[in-house]
């Protein structure tokens, strides 16, 4: 197993002296920067080097790089714990005889802080957390030392505790009080176990996740009405994310989006395979979402070791269908190969609706002609009546094409006595 660490020298070297005491036939890469965004350009270095899991040596460069990049391995950073702040009090102690009863601190849990020095019978200290500093700042480095350097002079800090070691290096030359908190050795352990954890599954499991990606776009401009434009668009949002929805229920798969236009399935490499693809679901979502011109859909899908990794790659296979233009979507066994997604002609479509309708070629193009006569939109008793069958088995008929998503109800309309009567949109 290969990992790679990043972060700051100072805990580089203490997980270096860790696992190549505890754990030393694992191999491990380090890239140390004293700066936390190099935390991005090094995951992406990693990535591309085929490491099995990432560890940042803290929360900081870990979320900074994981806005801006989307992990295909594992990714984990060595959490903040009650050891680390233990040591830091008994090491302030030490070496500048203080009583650590106010600290000023970076982004730590202030509770966990504040627990452990009532442990250590300080009932009454104060916690000062750097909790107004965001690493997307520009100047935050710089936002954190001020933040320190004010709590010493002006709110009474004792002593400056942590983990940046810019922060450690500007304070300590203004002769101010300040430990850099490591980690202990149990939280390096314990986050190498888990990345382990994590390869030993993948490879048990070797290419069996799946991911599928879709991505629709539509324009309604057409619709000279604002109101019904918007009615329309949002109408249209709200089909794609119901029909989608209950395909991965259908296939017993989860389902997410990323606003409203971009949908995640995530599943086995065989269920997609069985239910997605030969079963169908894949060409009724591709069949809904260009029903017309001004509805495109493109899907990718893709296959790895782990999830993360079959999600990243469905997004660079939904990325391929869309740039080439042509229509075809994509499967993505690995970064480099790209494999297209058959799509049916119109004669495997209505050889597949007339076997999920239950009808004879005859009477599809029969309901075909009705419909067209009526532009689609139609009631159950006008169908009944126009294709010469009862109303029971009409209704029969408009459930299994609701089934397949042909259906979408517009309206009602009420001709006296009972329920009203629905006025829907069909389409074939």
């Amino acid at each position: 197993m290969k990992i790679g660490v990043t972060g700051s020298d100072h805990i580089c070297d203490r997980i270096q002296k860790t696992l190549e005491k505890r754990m030393p036939d694992l191999e491990v890469v380090y890239r140390r920067s004293n700066d936390y965004r190099y935390g991005l350009e090094a995951a992406a270095q990693f990535q591309k080097g085929k490491v099995s899991g990432i560890i940042f040596t803290g929360p900081t460069n870990y979320h900074y790089a994981l806005k801006r990049l989307e992990p295909n391995v594992p990714w984990t950073f060595l959490p903040h714990n009650q050891a680390s702040i233990l040591k830091a009090l008994a090491e302030s102690a030490v070496r500048y005889s203080c009583v650590p009863d106010v600290i000023s601190i970076d982004m730590y849990e202030e509770q966990l802080v504040q627990e452990t020095l009532e442990e250590i019978g300080i009932s009454n200290g104060r916690v000062l957390v750097a909790h107004g500093s965001s690493p997307d700042q520009g100047d935050f480095q710089d936002a954190l030392t001020d933040f320190h350097r004010y709590n010493y002079f002006h709110n009474g800090a004792k002593i400056c505790f942590t983990n940046m070691e810019k922060t450690y290096e500007a304070l300590s030359a203004e002769g101010i009080p300040c430990i850099r908190i490591s980690v202990s050795e149990d939280v390096i352990l314990e986050q190498v176990y888990h990345l382990q954890f994590l390869e030993n599954t993948a490879q048990k499991n070797r290419g069996q996740s799946a991911s599928v990606q879709i991505y629709f776009d539509y324009s309604f401009d057409q619709e000279t009405d604002l109101s019904l434009r918007e009615w329309e668009k949002i109408h249209y949002q709200n089909e794609m994310r119901e029909l989608i929805y209950s395909a991965a229920h259908r296939m017993g798969a989860a389902a997410f989006s990323e606003g409203a236009s971009i949908f995640y399935i995530m599943s086995s490499r065989p269920v997609l395979m069985r239910e997605f693809i030969q079963n169908g679901e894949y060409q009724k979502i591709l069949f809904h979402g260009q029903q017309t011109p001004h509805n495109r859909l493109w899907i990718g899908i893709g296959y790895g070791d782990t999830p993360m990794e079959a999600k990243s790659r469905a997004a660079m296979a939904l990325n391929h269908s869309i740039a080439d233009r042509s229509g075809a979507n994509y499967i993505a066994e690995d970064e480099h190969q790209f494999t297209e997604i058959k799509i049916n002609d119109p004669t495997d479509h209505t050889a597949y609706l007339l076997h999920r309708l239950h009808i004879s070629s005859s009477t599809y193009e029969k309901l075909k002609e009705i419909l067209r006569s009526h532009d689609q939109v139609i009631t159950s008793a006008q169908l009944a009546a126009d294709m010469g069958i009862t109303e029971r088995s009409a209704n029969r008929l408009i459930l299994r094409l609701e089934q397949e998503n042909c259906v979408t109800t517009i309206g009602k309309i009420s001709g006296g006595k009972g329920r009203p009567a629905r006025i829907m949109k069909i389409t074939l």
